[in-house]
């Protein structure tokens, strides 16, 4: 029998049943506790220059032992991460030990936390004091106690503000996961020989068989093509290699008498971008000052994370990731 319900009598009313039962049922979980889309609360900060969105889910029975934030990718907004990964955002909620209100924050599509303000173009260029002090003046109280335990997560540009955020201001947060940062460890501003060797060496490693055949009929292959255009795009974007210097993180970790926060990194073996070279940096030198951290590669591209571990990494349930 063919079911099309929508020929039936009454069928927008045998719709809504079924839509309403079907969320009643699919967000049950084994505690009895549910997460509804309708739970997510989104909120507006106007600053004087910017727009900072956000939007949070909380379990108002927890204590306020932690709490999570979360910084999207490039076109993403404050709900992405609960549009996305809607089944692992409750394991968290609902997890004796998670926190107890996850937030994740936006100021558009496109956005960068840097040292110092610069020009916007499609990107908006955030001053991280701006952040902070939203982050810990306006967001963040509402939902916390003296002691609370502030974790950072953030996926590609998400990645690198976190980062940013992190090491610029440690004594903030208890922990931070950077996936697939958007960050490479050459400057845009060194010679075109040296950003061109960084390109082939990446294509070398990274690339894919597609990409070699390319290289040999063009002369480059599609990494080299993206590492160069990131290149152009950051010293346009920087203007100067001073401003460069100022947002870069890695040399903050030289700072001495400073603990900086717990740090998982993870990024994908075959990344587009090659911000391996990027995360495998950051790893070297949080090694070097002998910070706690955590390296997580992953076979598989740009958007490719190892959930189980990202849990026990947040709820202090930690085993060794597996690569996956």
């Amino acid at each position: 029998m063919k079911f099309s319900i929508l020929k039936e009598p009454n069928s927008y009313a045998l719709i809504g049943v079924f839509i309403l039962l079907f969320i009643i049922m699919g967000c049950e979980h084994e505690n009895g506790s549910t997460l509804l889309y309708t739970d997510i609360v989104t909120q507006t900060i106007k600053d004087s220059s910017y727009n900072c969105t956000y939007s949070f889910v909380t379990d108002p029975q927890k204590d306020k032992a932690s709490i999570l934030i979360y910084l999207h990718g490039a076109g993403g907004d404050s709900k992405s991460i609960f549009k996305s990964n809607p089944d692992e955002i409750n394991e968290l909620l609902n997890h004796p030990d998670g926190p107890s209100t996850i937030i994740s924050i936006s100021f558009g599509p496109y956005w960068l936390l840097t040292f110092n303000k610069l020009p916007d173009t499609e990107t908006l260029h955030i001053p991280v004091s701006i952040f902070h002090r939203l982050i810990s003046q306006e967001i963040i109280p509402p939902f916390s106690d003296t002691d609370s335990k502030v974790m950072i997560m953030g996926h590609s540009m998400g990645g690198h503000n976190a980062a940013q955020a992190a090491f610029r201001y440690p004594e903030t947060y208890h922990k931070v996961l950077i996936l697939s940062p958007s960050y490479l460890p050459i400057s845009p501003f060194a010679s075109i020989n040296v950003k061109k060797e960084f390109a082939l060496k990446a294509e070398m490693k990274y690339g894919s068989l597609k990409s070699r055949v390319k290289q040999m009929i063009t002369g480059t292959g599609y990494i080299e093509d993206r590492v160069l255009d990131i290149f152009e795009k950051q010293k346009a974007k920087y203007i100067t290699e001073q401003n460069w210097n100022n947002q870069d993180f890695i040399p903050l970790l030289e700072r001495p008498n400073i603990i900086y926060p717990e740090t998982y990194i993870s990024c994908g073996i075959n990344d587009p971008f090659a911000l391996m070279e990027g995360s495998l940096s950051l790893y070297n030198k949080l090694i070097e000052i002998q910070n706690p951290v955590t390296f997580d590669p992953l076979k598989g591209g740009h958007n490719v994370f190892n959930w189980p571990y990202i849990i026990n990494f947040i709820t202090d349930n930690q085993t060794a990731p597996v690569v996956r």
